[in-house]
């Protein structure tokens, strides 16, 4: 679900496709849930001189799961 990541300076930018129009998930993903989940904008920080980060949710190219690598696939167990 992530379509890019860029660093310029201190901020790290995400661009991410949103699961479904209608449960768009944007805080889950941005900022967890408060559980287990390890919420993007926290992996962001763990990069080298990143001080703040951006995330940008989009709806284009729609995700589906054809988009998923044979490694994806593999963690999923499909």
């Amino acid at each position: 679900m992530i379509y890019g990541v860029r660093v310029q300076g201190a901020v790290g930018h995400v661009v991410m496709a949103m699961p479904d129009r209608g449960r768009p998930r944007y805080g889950y993903f941005a900022w967890g849930s408060g559980g287990n989940s390890q919420p993007i904008r926290q992996r962001l920080m763990k990069i080298a001189g990143v001080r703040n980060g951006v995330i940008e949710q989009t709806w284009e190219p729609p995700w589906n799961s054809s988009r998923l690598t044979d490694a994806g696939r593999k963690a999923l167990g499909l």
